[in-house]
């Protein structure tokens, strides 16, 4: 088998958004009621499954945060600040749906870091 090389950071699971849709009254707009995918219940248990599974055959890469040049090639740069600057404020509420808190900006840079290093190895 072909290694596996995982893009991991545990800035992942410092993410917290507000479980959103999934903790208002139900509006129906969703086939099934369920808890917010964006949870860090579902990162540990992917990282565990991969570790306990596919050790063997899987290469942990560190990852570094995207550059703001990075972020900006395809966000607007008043975007990236708004982001930032709510995550800074404690993050909230963004949308019915959509949340975060003080350490969402440092999870998606680090996301879009993992993104841009899985692309160029690739």
């Amino acid at each position: 088998m072909t290694d596996l090389r995982v893009y991991y950071d545990d800035a992942a699971l410092a993410h917290v958004p507000p479980s959103g849709e999934f903790d208002l009254p139900w509006s129906g707009r969703l086939a099934v009621q369920q808890q917010h995918p964006d949870r860090r219940e579902r990162v540990e248990n992917v990282v565990a499954m991969l570790r306990s599974e596919l050790d063997d055959v899987t290469t942990w890469a560190s990852v570094d945060p995207a550059s703001r040049t990075d972020l900006e090639r395809v966000h607007a740069s008043d975007y990236v600040d708004e982001i930032r600057e709510w995550a800074a404020d404690g993050g909230g509420r963004r949308s019915p749906e959509t949340g975060g808190n003080a350490e969402t900006y440092r999870a998606a840079v680090t996301a879009a870091g993992g993104a841009i290093a899985a692309a160029r190895h690739a």
